[in-house]
């Protein structure tokens, strides 16, 4: 479930007409990283604050810290696309999103595996990296096809590297939550209900991150002089990005919730299952919206043998679990 809201988050934004992209954004980040996890805090589980306020000052700031690392994530992410194009881009930073990601909890010593865990994690894992690169050869196909998806100018290899780095801060937003297992306890001990104790994490994570991506928005917009489009955007664009933000969180709080009934490697498996659902959802929804309509066979092939891929990787999590 979480993965289907992360792989459809995006979909509202087809439908945006005045606005651009960077305005769009900067609504979903209004809604998804500050609006909606305060907001729900505050109104259902005010005691949130009370176990941020009491717990160790550096542990919180290690989740918001992770937060803030995971932002700068998403603006390397359009500096890739601007070098390497879109397809390139996305294939690196999702397959390495998945792989930094799922090692976030073992990496920090707050998740473990059970004895044969390993070996099917790292074949699933391979598996996935394998699918994803051939969906983002079918979208090179689909993009010299139709002469998008590629950049006009740029550099290739900065392009990778730009890439790489993004997937890696982009992870960091497991790392967060990795890092506030703590604070969850807390949250637990503290009487919150299990729907909410997770927000513990995802407020000062996504706070972090709100601060580089709306401050970064900001800067763009008021550096074009987009600020009078931005005010006189009909109220339905708004709303659109704000969709945006509220079907990405509810993507993250489906994820948190769900991860930790899977025990001590819930956020390693949980991560790595989410992580490749929700590309594939993404893939289907350009199928249903025509994306591919008019792409050539041999790009559908590619796209439709990587989402196999990606299934069958799943299933190795899942016995492998």
């Amino acid at each position: 479930m979480a993965g289907f809201f992360a792989g459809s988050f995006a979909i509202p934004s087809n439908k945006v007409r005045e606005l651009s992209w960077n305005q769009t954004w900067l609504n979903f980040s209004l809604a998804a990283l500050c609006i909606l996890p305060i907001g729900i805090a505050v109104i259902l589980a005010p005691g949130i604050f009370e176990v941020l306020s009491s717990a160790p000052p550096s542990e919180v700031a290690t989740v918001a810290g992770f937060g803030i690392l995971w932002g700068v994530g998403a603006l390397l992410f359009g500096l890739a696309i601007a070098n390497s194009g879109f397809a390139v881009a996305n294939t690196l930073v999702c397959g390495t999103v998945a792989c930094v990601g799922a090692a976030a909890p073992l990496i920090l010593g707050t998740g473990k595996l059970k004895p044969g865990e390993a070996l099917p994690l790292a074949i699933g894992l391979a598996i996935l990296c394998a699918g994803i690169a051939i969906c983002g050869v079918a979208s090179q196909l689909r993009g010299s096809h139709t002469q998008s998806g590629a950049p006009k100018s740029g550099n290739a290899i900065l392009g990778i590297i730009l890439s790489l780095l993004s997937g890696g801060f982009s992870a960091m937003i497991n790392f967060s939550f990795a890092s506030g297992t703590g604070l969850i306890q807390q949250a637990e001990t503290a009487g919150i209900h299990s729907a909410f104790t997770t927000l513990v994490v995802w407020v000062p994570a996504l706070f972090g991150g709100f601060l580089i991506n709306a401050g970064s928005s900001v800067f763009r917009m008021i550096r074009s002089g987009e600020t009078s489009r931005y005010r006189k955007a009909p109220i339905s664009d708004w709303l659109r990005g704000l969709a945006m933000g509220t079907i990405w969180f509810l993507a993250l709080m489906s994820y948190g919730i769900f991860s930790l009934r899977l025990g001590a490697s819930g956020a390693v498996f949980g991560w790595a299952f989410y992580s490749g659902f929700a590309i594939v959802v993404s893939v289907l929804w350009g199928f249903a919206t025509d994306e591919w309509r008019t792409a050539p066979a041999r790009a559908r092939r590619f796209m439709i043998s990587g989402v196999a891929l990606c299934v069958l990787a799943f299933v190795v999590f899942a016995v492998g679990r």
